[in-house]
C-alpha cells in the first residue's frame, strides 16, 4: 500500500488551475479574439451571482425599469465578463446595458456564446434562475411587510 501524502494548499491550486485551465479561442474578422472559458469555477460563479443580486437591487431601488429580457441580457453580459478574456469596467445595469448593445450591435455576442460549452451555461442559467427564486422571495417578503405596516398606518388614520 502506497504511504499517503497531506493534502497541500499547494497541491490543491495546481489540481484546480488544470481542472479549469480548458479554453476556446473566438478569432474575429477584426483580427482580435476572445479566450472562452469551457468549464466555470464555481468561485466565479458565485461571483457572478452575488453582482447580478446587487446591480437588480441597484436598480429597484433607483426606480429603474427592467424585465425579464433585460434580465436575460444583463446574466448574458455578466457570463461574458466573468468567463471569457473580453475586459469591461461596467459594474451598473446601464453599464451592462451598454455592453449588451454594443457587443450586439458589433455582432460579438452570440459568436462568443456559441463558444461557451452548452451544458456549462446552461447549468449557470439553471443557477442564476434558482437565485432570483431567492431574490423574488426576499422581496415579496419585504412588500407583504411593507403592506402590513401601511395597512396599520392607514388604519389608525380611518380612526382619527
Amino acid at each position: 500500500m502506497a504511504q499517503l501524502k497531506n493534502l497541500t494548499l499547494t497541491q490543491v491550486k495546481k489540481e484546480t488551475n488544470e481542472k479549469y485551465k480548458p479554453k476556446k479561442q473566438v478569432v474575429f474578422d477584426n483580427n482580435t479574439k476572445v479566450d472562452v472559458e469551457t468549464v466555470f469555477r464555481p468561485s466565479r460563479k458565485n461571483k457572478l451571482k452575488a453582482e447580478l443580486l446587487r446591480i437588480l437591487t441597484e436598480a429597484l431601488t433607483t426606480k429603474q425599469p427592467f424585465d425579464a429580457g433585460l434580465i436575460l441580457g444583463l446574466e448574458t453580459m455578466l457570463a461574458i465578463k466573468y468567463f471569457t478574456s473580453l475586459k469591461t469596467d461596467a459594474e451598473t445595469f446601464e453599464q451592462y446595458m451598454e455592453m449588451l448593445h454594443l457587443l450586439n450591435d458589433g455582432d460579438y455576442t452570440e459568436k462568443i456564446l456559441d463558444a461557451f460549452e452548452i451544458d456549462e451555461l446552461h447549468m449557470l442559467f439553471e443557477e442564476l434562475d434558482a437565485a432570483l427564486g431567492v431574490f423574488n422571495q426576499a422581496i415579496d417578503k419585504e412588500l407583504e411587510k411593507w403592506n402590513s405596516e401601511h395597512a396599520d398606518t392607514e388604519k389608525d388614520t380611518e380612526t382619527a
